[in-house]
């Protein structure tokens, strides 16, 4: 084979290559910007949004989001806009601004289902430690994150209820040690359906 043929045919190669690289990773960029967009377009909604349907329908969204929602209310943690409904208020002194709601719908994200007298007492995360908790744990899934989270609580509320014998301490242990199994049950199935 002549060198000439020789260049022609490792350059078709390598056009062809480049092109079944660059085609196959185009839906999943596709896919993951459409996403963030779905995400930042919710947040939006509930920035600017009065209608009170639209504004739930937006935080179900991000609630349902898993990781890519969490990855798109991290960008507005310091949103100081406030929203032009009060919709999603919770009981806060002062005027919570977007970071507020992006903060909660994290949260709810990642420490859901737990009485809201526990998730404030107990809580792993807080605005002050968000962003740093996140990037601490930047690769894992979203059940990893929740067990992070409901094994901290755990621990606050085992210390608090050693510490002081509180009545509700002990709830929580109940709570966040349910919470953590179910958890555990979940990742390991999900771990066992990899496998097989």
């Amino acid at each position: 084979m002549n060198n000439s043929l020789h260049r022609s045919m490792t350059f078709v190669f390598l056009v062809i290559l480049y092109a079944d690289v660059t085609l196959s990773a185009q839906p999943n960029t596709v896919n993951a910007q459409k996403a963030a967009n779905i995400y930042d377009k919710a947040i939006e909604t509930i920035a600017l949004s009065q209608d009170k349907d639209a504004v739930h329908a937006a935080s179900d969204t991000l609630r349902k989001g898993g990781l890519k929602a969490i990855n798109s209310l991290r960008k507005h943690l310091n949103d100081g806009r406030v929203s032009k409904s009060n919709h999603l208020m919770r009981a806060v002194i002062g005027m919570p601004d977007m970071g507020d709601h992006c903060f909660w719908l994290i949260q709810d994200i990642i420490e859901p289902a737990v009485p809201k007298l526990y998730s404030s007492m107990y809580a792993s995360l807080s605005r002050d430690n968000i962003t740093k908790w996140l990037d601490d744990r930047s690769e894992a899934t979203l059940v990893e994150l929740q067990i992070a989270a409901a094994s901290q609580s755990l621990e606050k509320a085992k210390t608090d209820f050693e510490g002081n014998a509180k009545p509700y301490a002990k709830q929580a242990i109940t709570i966040y040690s349910n919470r953590l199994n179910k958890l555990k049950a979940q990742a390991k199935k999900k771990r066992d359906s990899k496998t097989n």
